[in-house]
């Protein structure tokens, strides 16, 4: 029998691995001379799917059915993190002088509140 900090510790975890993941990807994509916006696209994409694997096979693997409604929520919430989080790094980039990954650092932050709120309330709930 698991706490009720037992998941949010493992969401931590992964969400440490899925950061690393995309700003690993941002940053080669980045000195690679890829624009901004693909670069979050392609690099948010590499830690959704790093997400989704870890999540739903190790922290919320007790609450959870598997279904395809589950996957297709989790993709709309990652979607609309996706939208969010990219207006609002595009606009600190462009639109208020931040540098780049410190823009990058900040939109992060954010998108890590949206799913964490988002996984436990609509995708993987008991």
């Amino acid at each position: 029998m698991t706490n009720r900090w037992t998941p949010l510790l493992k969401f931590g975890l992964v969400g440490v691995l899925n950061t690393a993941v995309d700003f690993l990807v941002f940053a080669g994509l980045s000195a690679a001379g890829v624009g901004v916006l693909p670069a979050q696209w392609i690099s948010y994409g590499s830690g959704v799917a790093n997400s989704y694997i870890w999540n739903r096979k190790w922290t919320f693997r007790e609450q959870v059915s598997g279904s395809v409604s589950e996957f297709v929520k989790f993709i709309l919430l990652n979607l609309m993190t996706l939208v969010i989080v990219s207006l609002l790094l595009w606009g600190m980039i462009h639109g208020m002088g931040f540098s780049l990954y410190l823009a990058k650092i900040l939109a992060t932050l954010l998108s890590v509140i949206i799913n964490y709120i988002g996984s436990r309330t609509f995708i993987f709930r008991a």
